[in-house]
């Protein structure tokens, strides 16, 4: 930079030069550069290569037209633009590494680069190893579908940006961000940081994020804070990403219950893969229990990757996915209602919670667990039976930790099976109902594990009918135990023992007096019957104790071989009730 330029030979050469974009290359310009006030320059922009700046620079009020390109330029004080416009009127379109209109690339900025109440049609770009101390953006409008990008750069210091559209991206890229970020009231389509090293704590809050905010492939030193910040049809995407310290997202104020509602809430999709929390992902909804917010998804992709805690609190989730094998990650969904959660090809090796979540309660809720193993997951508050279906295949349940959860019937599941074979949902239902019988059995859940033994009978049974003829020993006895339903219901036999008594009772008495074995017409006979009946009513309590003598219960009655095969016939079924009635009983002692 052997050539010295003064700040009013820039400006006549302004005034002088017409039409495309001037070039200033290899000067130094030693004192204050001030073009202000609506200076109506002729070319169509500025170009400077390898400039040098020692005191500051100012565009203040004035027309910017295509922009302002730097190139390996230094500026050793602070960088204004102030309350300017651009008019993109070029000749010809610029290339897309000027696409900007205000563009640095390679160039160092010593102190400020200060934007104020200015409108960029294509926005701002620092790229190509540039270097700025700090940036400090306030009501800043970029058109079009412009974007403000920091690539392959450094930022030393702070980074404010308030009060501010963008219609494009706010893109941080392949940088190095060692300042605090500090983004309040800003509408634009997307924050994204890729591949970047941030230092120190970044906040963000009311600001309005049409297509959402992603982290791809960074490492954040410091608390990463998103407060308030909407999106109405973006993503949260979440990859690749280091976070040493928290990492937390707001759908509402945690410190101000006077937030106005349009300025609550936050994306709509969450997609989660390969990121490490040191701390915590957390991601909270703070809204009211009634009407939490709603998501549209969360997805989860688990693997050896993922590490660390992911807390989601308080929403409502139209759908929430994972998958993947979960060998370093903490996963917690709390107060979530879900209209559909889903497992698919998902194992579980660290730790799985649900606490205090339920379905949304609407006709086609659903809880799918496809093809996964839930490990160790924990299930707290849990409103299973919340869910319209619950469809669970080819899973493992077995060490599932559970508290207060409430659990679905055999009538909400659903067993899908590509195999044309009637007995295959019946196994698969014996094999999901002994899973949680055994499960809860550890647990010392004896209740619920007799409950889930009993639908794992019932559906054992429905095997049999499916996979053994009628005449089967085993279909023969699954029969009949229903009689208490398989040892947890003690009604039932109580009922039969007294029908058969009833039953047994009748023919007794009617073998035992002969007259009462011949056919009669007349109404005397059928008086004395009845009659018959009546007196030898005490002995039917008689035969209620399986010991009970015959002689004494009948006293005037004939022992005959009929009456003799009923009385035993009827001694073995009032055992067999009597026990049914006593395994019932001690269900809840092993």
């Amino acid at each position: 930079m052997e050539n010295s330029f003064t700040s009013s030979t820039f400006i006549k050469k302004l005034f002088n030069s017409v039409g495309q974009p001037i070039e200033i290359k290899g000067y130094k310009i030693g004192d204050s550069l001030s073009v202000k006030d609506n200076i109506d320059f002729k070319c169509d922009g500025i170009r400077f290569i390898d400039c040098e700046f020692a005191e500051d620079v100012n565009f203040i009020h004035v027309d910017l037209k295509e922009g302002l390109f730097f190139y390996n330029c230094v500026f050793h004080k602070n960088f204004n633009v102030i309350d300017c416009t651009s008019s993109y009127i070029g000749h010809e379109k610029p290339t897309m590494e000027e696409y900007n209109t205000i563009h640095l690339g390679t160039t160092s900025i010593k102190s400020l680069l200060n934007i104020q109440n200015s409108y960029l049609e294509r926005g701002l770009g620092i790229k190509s190893e540039s270097d700025i101390n700090s940036i400090n953006v306030y009501g800043v409008t970029c058109g079009g579908g412009s974007q403000f990008s920091i690539v392959d750069s450094k930022i030393s210091e702070t980074i404010n940006i308030d009060e501010t559209v963008i219609k494009g991206d706010l893109s941080f890229q392949k940088s190095i961000l060692q300042g605090q970020i500090r983004i309040e009231s800003l509408n634009c389509s997307r924050i994204a940081f890729i591949k970047v090293e941030s230092e120190k704590d970044i906040f963000v809050r009311y600001s309005n994020l049409q297509h959402g905010i992603t982290f791809n492939y960074g490492s954040f030193k410091d608390d990463v804070k998103f407060e308030c910040v909407k999106s109405s049809s973006g993503y949260l995407t979440l990859i690749g990403t280091e976070f040493k310290r928290s990492c937390e997202f707001f759908y509402n104020s945690p410190t101000s219950n006077n937030v106005p509602l349009e300025l609550q809430g936050g994306c709509k999709e969450i997609h989660i893969d390969t990121c490490v929390f040191d701390e915590i992902l957390l991601i909270n909804g703070l809204g009211n229990v009634v009407n939490p917010y709603e998501l549209e998804s969360v997805n989860i992709n688990c693997s050896a990757l993922l590490k660390g805690q992911i807390l989601i609190r308080d929403f409502k989730i139209n759908i929430a996915s994972m998958q993947g094998v979960n060998s370093g990650a903490n996963l917690i969904f709390d107060l979530i209602q879900f209209h559909k959660l889903n497992f698919l090809n998902f194992s579980n090796f660290s730790k799985l919670q649900l606490l205090n979540c339920t379905s949304d309660k609407s006709n086609n809720s659903e809880f799918s667990l496809l093809n996964s193993s839930l490990g160790a997951a924990q299930f707290f508050n849990l409103h299973l039976n919340s869910f319209k279906k619950i469809i669970i295949n080819d899973s493992i349940v077995s060490e599932i930790i559970v508290s207060n959860v409430h659990w679905f019937t055999p009538d909400q599941l659903e067993i899908a099976s590509s195999i044309e074979r009637k007995d295959i949902g019946p196994k698969r239902r014996k094999e999901l109902f002994r899973q949680l019988k055994y499960g809860l059995e550890k647990q010392g859940d004896r209740i619920q594990s007799l409950l889930f033994q009993q639908y794992e009978m019932e559906a054992f049974k429905e095997e049999l009918t499916h996979t053994q003829k009628p005449y089967n020993g085993d279909r023969l006895i699954m029969f009949i135990n229903q009689s208490n339903d398989y040892g947890s219901n003690w009604k039932k036999p109580v009922l039969w023992l007294f029908a058969f008594t009833i039953i047994f009772y009748f023919l007794i008495v009617t073998a035992s007096y002969r007259n009462m074995l011949a056919p009669s017409s007349y109404i005397e006979d059928w008086q004395d019957t009845l009659i018959a009946y009546w007196v030898h009513k005490p002995s039917f309590f008689q035969m209620l104790n399986p010991t009970y003598l015959f002689d004494r219960a009948f006293k005037d009655g004939r022992y005959n071989l009929l009456t003799a095969l009923f009385d035993i016939l009827h001694r073995i079924v009032l055992a067999y009730f009597i026990f049914q009635i006593v395994s019932a009983f001690r269900k809840f002692v092993k």
